[in-house]
């Protein structure tokens, strides 16, 4: 029985494996039905759905192409690729090899033909038999649209807080922001200027439940990034954490207690942590930008996968080695062709650049600074600290960065 209507579900950056006998009937069907159906676009942010067709894998320069297609910053949304009736398996196990490296998902489609064994690395397989009168496709697209900003706007980027609420608040000031006797924003900068903060508000300062009110209160004035204590803490309380070392749960989550007790305070954060993202991400001519709460490897950047969401919310430091040994990658990867990458989460006595990498945690809650970066429309960057009002003994131990 011919089949005519067919809903297809999948991921953003996905490569699609099209297998059987090319045809004028397959073809079209690649580009007249499965490539419009794939079509997602959010014009008013500057998104555009990014689809890269290969027609044949035969052409010189094809897994020439095929890398530049996955590489950030192209990182295209979805790629197709036409294999011929019978591939090659080291074609196959190129393909393969450059989807594992680029942080890509990989599906068979079979065409009008029967379906075999594919290797584990694929996802998913999938039998089509043309014609396919009314094809559709449900995929993440809309999610990642939640995390695109407006172009032509200025935006100021905030690292690493740790309820240090009074710098944060002095910080704000500086741009503009005036606050009532409850902190309540009651005059801030024009809408022009927009307001990212990078994550980890909570836990260490001993200032939660401050923190979390003024941020609940005024919630419609930022932008959150989630960041790993948001995270653990939100997931810890909803039991979904299990067997956690619960020394290290009480040296580094003392938020824990106090929502536990506050049921008001707990509502709150599960709302801040609602209007949450995992990143941020710009899209523009001239200052694009993506901001995640952790360092992390071009790969992972913007993409929605499990391994790229947690590579942009948490880096794992080992403390029995060098900080900036481990960071190294930032340096390999850094390009001023790219577009500006910002992330905290790694304290530090100094905020550094690399090119288009730019570090924001200057260990406010250590007794150094709270640091902020401002991107203006036309590119220009610049940067700013405030002094902070703690002490703590661990700020000698700040180490210095790419000095």
């Amino acid at each position: 029985m011919v089949e005519t209507n067919l809903r297809f579900n999948t991921q953003l950056h996905t490569i699609f494996l099209f297998f059987g006998k090319a045809s004028i009937e397959t073809v079209s069907f690649i580009e007249q039905q499965f490539m419009p159906a794939l079509r997602n676009d959010e014009p008013s942010k500057n998104y555009y759905t990014t689809i890269q067709f290969f027609p044949d894998t035969e052409q010189i320069n094809f897994l020439n192409d095929l890398n530049k297609a996955t590489t950030f910053p192209a990182s295209a949304d979805y790629i197709l690729i036409q294999m011929e009736e019978e591939p090659s398996t080291l074609l196959q196990e190129n393909i393969e090899k450059m989807a594992k490296e680029n942080q890509y998902q990989l599906e068979a489609i079979f065409l009008n033909s029967p379906s075999k064994p594919v290797s584990s690395q694929f996802s998913n397989q999938h039998t089509f038999t043309l014609p396919i009168s009314n094809f559709s496709v449900q995929s993440n697209g809309d999610q990642l649209k939640k995390y695109l900003l407006e172009p032509e706007k200025t935006y100021h980027i905030i690292g690493d807080t740790h309820e240090c609420l009074e710098e944060l608040m002095a910080l704000l000031e500086k741009s503009g922001f005036s606050f009532n006797s409850s902190g309540k924003i009651i005059e801030r900068p024009d809408p022009s200027h927009q307001f990212i903060l990078l994550g980890d508000s909570i836990d260490k300062g001993k200032n939660t439940k401050a923190i979390l009110e003024f941020l609940y209160l005024n919630l419609e004035h930022f932008y959150f990034v989630i960041g790993n204590h948001e995270s653990f803490v939100h997931h810890y309380l909803q039991g979904k954490i299990k067997n956690a070392n619960e020394e290290i749960v009480s040296r580094f989550f003392d938020s824990i207690p106090v929502l536990e007790k506050d049921p008001d305070l707990h509502v709150k954060f599960n709302t801040l942590v609602e209007h949450s993202a995992p990143f941020y991400r710009l899209i523009s001519d001239r200052a694009s930008l993506y901001a995640t709460h952790a360092p992390c490897k071009n790969k992972y950047l913007g993409k929605l996968d499990k391994k790229s969401l947690r590579k942009m919310r948490n880096f794992h430091l080992d403390r029995t080695r060098p900080t900036e040994e481990q960071l190294l990658f930032l340096l390999e990867e850094a390009n001023e062709n790219h577009p500006y990458h910002f992330f905290g989460h790694v304290a530090a006595k100094n905020a550094f650049r690399l090119k288009n990498k730019i570090h924001l945690d200057t260990g406010c809650i250590h007794g150094n600074l709270l640091t902020e970066a401002v991107l203006m429309p036309n590119g220009k960057l610049t940067t700013c600290s405030i002094p902070s009002n703690h002490h703590d003994d661990f700020q000698a131990q700040l180490p210095i960065l790419f000095q």
